[in-house]
């Protein structure tokens, strides 16, 4: 049964209640792991004992294919009152046809079964099984964006009793990251940083959050929007060999050029460019802002909306071709990069 995004985090507070089990999948997999571990408290209670816990993998349910309803229809070993739960973090595809032959109506599981998985499109067996199946939940674990990325960073740190702008919050939600577990790192740090201090501000927050990663992403942003081969290439190396994804970085650049479209249309309305600049949120970080100057003057309105247009078919390229993505990712960039500069040669 497929669950509603909207009503994900009501079903989790008593997954139990109806259904025999759940699956968690998507691209946000630090969502999926805080999902997974609140659905075992929810079902064993805080205190359970881990031997009740069984964690099977894809490879060893296919070598020993009876070992999953085994597993499924074992007794707790705490006795009747115990309650166990069957954890696959890699489920795929494969399993899907064992599943459907397992939960069949005269199948009573002792255990909640727990499946964890990549992002599944519409067509995946494993997705359409469980939202037929009545007694398996299905959830969609997305990247925090946007409005929900802000009002998660605002719940965490007001819980902290640390107050900040809102302009602080829009900066949060640039560089904290889209995966669930990255961002409530980078909180923990800031509240451990904050100490006493209650008020955090926008020069602290970017002193302490993904100062490495985050700030080559903005180097890296930077260096597409000046034309600058060498160092989209110097900083594209660096963020892969980080494990940064690669829908991170090309959302990145897609960010920095939609702000440059939002300051170039405010400058169309006859505003001044200082002007235009101040409608951003979060505002330009300050030791930034002579480039986005620079990057302003430097790309006209024309070749910013090709730029966005280029940079939804990379992604689409990075999720769909199977191409190394370095490759991909430094193609794009690199075309996009020298757009202005190839139509002033041509002219």
């Amino acid at each position: 049964m497929k669950i509603n995004p909207k009503e994900a985090n009501s079903f989790l507070q008593n997954p139990a209640r109806s259904h025999l089990g759940i699956l968690l999948y998507g691209p946000d997999d630090g969502l999926i792991r805080e999902r997974a571990k609140q659905v075992i408290t929810q079902v064993m209670g805080k205190d359970y004992d881990p031997m009740n816990l069984s964690e099977l993998t894809e490879d060893r349910i296919k070598q020993d294919p009876a070992i999953l309803q085994d597993e499924l229809s074992a007794l707790s070993l705490l006795g009747g009152g115990g309650k166990r739960v069957v954890y696959i973090r890699d489920a795929s595809d494969k399993i899907a046809s064992m599943l459907q032959e397992i939960y069949r109506p005269e199948f009573r599981p002792t255990a909640y079964l727990i499946l964890a998985s990549d992002d599944l499109g519409p067509s995946s067996a494993l997705r359409k099984w469980s939202e037929s199946e009545t007694h398996i939940a299905s959830i969609g674990c997305y990247h925090d964006e946007g409005k929900s990325l802000e009002q998660l960073i605002r719940a965490e740190l007001e819980a902290a009793g640390i107050k900040s702008s809102q302009d602080v919050i829009a900066f949060l939600s640039e560089h904290c990251g889209n995966d669930r577990q990255i961002t409530k790192q980078e909180i923990e740090k800031i509240k451990l940083f904050q100490g006493k201090e209650t008020y955090l501000t926008l020069d602290h927050a970017a002193q302490l959050v993904g100062q490495n990663d985050f700030f080559t992403l903005d180097d890296l942003c930077m260096a597409v929007a000046s034309g600058n081969v060498a160092e989209i290439e110097s900083y594209l190396v660096r963020l892969l060999r980080e494990n940064i994804q690669p829908v991170v970085i090309i959302r990145s650049v897609q960010r920095y050029f939609q702000r440059l479209e939002t300051v170039r249309n405010k400058m169309a309305e006859n505003a001044s460019i200082d002007v235009a600049m101040g409608v951003l949120r979060p505002p330009v970080f300050f030791k930034f802002v002579p480039q986005f100057r620079q990057h302003v003057n430097r790309w006209n309105i024309s070749y910013i909306q090709s730029a966005l247009r280029d940079i939804l078919q990379a992604e689409r390229d990075l999720k769909t071709t199977g191409y190394p993505a370095s490759l991909m990712l430094s193609h794009a960039l690199i075309t996009i990069a020298t757009r202005p500069s190839q139509r002033e040669k041509a002219a």
